[in-house]
């Protein structure tokens, strides 16, 4: 939310969400977005 409109890289965002030391061949990343969308959106009509 502090960033609005900024995209960041899967790296960025591990690092600073879990502080880990990223493999970029996983997709855990991925996996937490659309989870987090999902509990944001679903309730709504307009995403």
């Amino acid at each position: 939310m502090r960033r609005t409109g900024v995209v960041l890289s899967r790296t960025v965002i591990a690092e600073q969400v879990w502080d880990l030391n990223f493999d970029r061949e996983t997709n855990v990343v991925d996996v937490q977005i659309r989870r987090l969308r999902a509990k944001v959106d679903d309730p709504f009509e307009r995403k």
